[in-house]
């Protein structure tokens, strides 16, 4: 392995790696635009140059191996000096509007500028290159003036979504990233072009103007639109999801999702939640066990959806037990088929993040061999649930009495004798197993019933002083199913009181053999890998 020297430093690296990469690995600075990790090298931003021993001249350190006793230096003022000068020519054309920019905040440009550049600009206002502000798909805008012709987008259609429906036109000052004519961006990851942007010239429509990034918190976690697990960023502004970002799990989905999956929030404040309930914990076990004793334990079916996490189904098997009911039957919701990019990425046909998890905990799940049933209790939390399994119906309609636990309003809740309003995925603990073994976590990031701030004060600016009194974006009734079941079983006398999700996870990890010895503490961020025995 080479032997590289870097601002005197001395460091051992793999063949082959290039010198931003050393110098990201042991967190030496480096500025850059054009390079991503997940993408191939183009150097032709040349902000990251640096000094190299066995060069005459600067090289990009993108671009450039490292080499057996090489000598680099990041920060000498004849780097600093190119830097400056690639900031101003980047800077000749690009308007300074970063208190109107959505990328204000999280801005490369921003940031460099703020670290490089000294003194005015050379340039006058009157002496810029106007270039055009356009839709270019049905999801994104572009601010022509801002574009830098780093060509990440460009690179990510080619290699990554396969697209190739974006490219670099024009020339000289003039270039820009556009499509072309009749064209629009609109392959089912295009947003990803907008997370790799390294200025504010591609911008999510459905982002735009919605907050400043300081104001917002960032919550990991995982998204639940697909069995894949996209590891995601959860972005709250006032207890309100703002927007859905991918976060980096290279065995996962590297450093990208798709668009179906990141627009997948608007329910959790979407006007058909489930604001109230009806029927309490010890209504249903008094109906639940009349009819068990009126009919008998096979009178009686628990459903349970794929949507909902490990905990969850843990405890939903649990109060079947203790009220002596065998029959538990699964579904999970499926959509279209599944897609396979140029890259691997790949969107899964089954709508569900935890089929996996559902066939540990109840083994492999399959539909009830009768229809006939006097009760039945239905945990499904599906949000966007648009046809329900013809023998649920069949079995529904056969039914004395329905019990139901969910999250929207829809079919399902107009049949329910009892119903418990739900949480959403940003609004509990748990965990979920993806398509292929691996235990991942979802966080809480918002509250079930929380005051929403006014952003600004009247008669003020820019201050998050006020209480506000806009209608709450989360349910008042919704609560984290776990504390809904263990409700019930304090009811059946099988707990005395209701824990945590983390806590529910370490009594699941001891009894069920392929979560033994595992905690939260272990799952962590990046989630682990179990061994299972079934096959999906």
């Amino acid at each position: 392995m080479p032997k590289i020297k870097i601002n005197g430093k001395d460091i051992e690296v793999q063949e082959g790696t290039k010198i931003l990469e050393a110098c990201l690995k042991n967190n030496i600075p480096v500025p850059y635009y054009c390079y991503h990790p997940g993408l191939s090298i183009a150097g032709n931003c040349r902000m990251c140059l640096v000094k190299v021993s066995t060069s005459k001249k600067l090289e990009a350190s993108c671009a450039f191996p490292c080499s057996e006793g090489m000598a680099i230096e990041t920060e000498c003022q004849e780097v600093q000096a190119a830097r400056k000068s690639v900031l101003e020519f980047m800077l000749v054309n690009h308007p300074i509007d970063c208190p109107i920019c959505d990328k204000a905040g999280e801005c490369l440009l921003q940031d460099y500028t703020y670290q490089y550049r000294e003194g005015l600009s050379r340039v006058k206002k009157e002496d810029k290159v106007i270039r055009d502000t356009k839709d270019l798909g049905p999801t994104i805008k572009i601010w022509g003036n801002r574009c830098i012709s780093c060509t990440r987008c460009v690179r990510f259609c080619e290699e990554i979504s396969g697209s190739a429906q974006l490219t670099i036109v024009n020339r000289g000052d003039h270039s820009v990233a556009d499509v072309a004519p009749t064209v629009e961006l609109d392959d089912p990851l295009s947003l990803n072009t907008v997370d790799i942007c390294p200025v504010g010239a591609l911008i999510s429509k459905d982002f735009l103007y919605q907050s400043r990034v300081w104001y917002t918190a960032a919550t990991e976690s995982i998204c639940p639109s697909c069995s894949q697990g996209c590891n995601i960023k959860v972005t709250v502004l006032n207890n309100e999801v703002k927007r859905l970002e991918p976060r980096l799990n290279a065995d996962v989905n590297q450093y990208w999702m798709c668009d179906e999956g990141r627009l997948n929030y608007k329910y959790i404040s979407s006007p058909k939640r489930l604001r109230t309930g009806k029927g309490t914990a010890r209504d249903f076990v008094r109906e639940a066990r009349s009819r068990i004793q009126k009919y008998g334990k096979t009178s009686f079916l628990g459903v349970a959806s794929t949507y909902n996490t490990n905990e969850e189904l843990y405890l939903f098997k649990k109060t079947m037990n203790a009220l002596g009911i065998e029959n538990i039957s699964i579904f999970r919701h499926t959509r279209g088929e599944k897609r396979v990019f140029k890259n691997g990425f790949t969107i899964e046909a089954d709508g569900s993040p935890n089929t996996r998890g559902a066939e540990i905990v109840f083994g492999k799940g399959s539909e009830p061999e009768s229809s006939d049933f006097k009760g039945i209790f239905v945990m499904n939390g599906i949000p966007n649930i648009t046809e329900i399994p013809e023998w649920l119906k069949k079995t529904i309609a056969m039914c004395e009495y329905v019990a139901l636990m969910d999250i929207m309003q829809n079919q399902l809740t107009e049949w329910a004798h009892a119903l418990f309003p739900g949480a959403a995925f940003v609004e509990k603990e748990g965990t979920f197993v993806n398509r292929d073994g691996r235990i991942q976590r979802i966080r809480k990031c918002l509250d079930a019933s929380y005051p929403v701030q006014a952003e600004i004060e009247e008669g003020k600016s820019g201050l998050l002083t006020k209480q506000g009194t806009k209608e709450l974006s989360s349910p008042k009734g919704a609560r984290p199913e776990i504390e809904i079941l263990q409700e019930i079983l304090i009811e059946l006398k099988v707990r005395e009181r209701i824990i945590s999700a983390e806590g529910i996870f370490k009594e699941m990890s001891s009894e069920i053999d392929v979560f033994r010895g595992l905690d939260y503490g272990k799952v962590e961020t990046q989630g682990i890998m179990i061994e299972t025995q079934t096959n999906i």
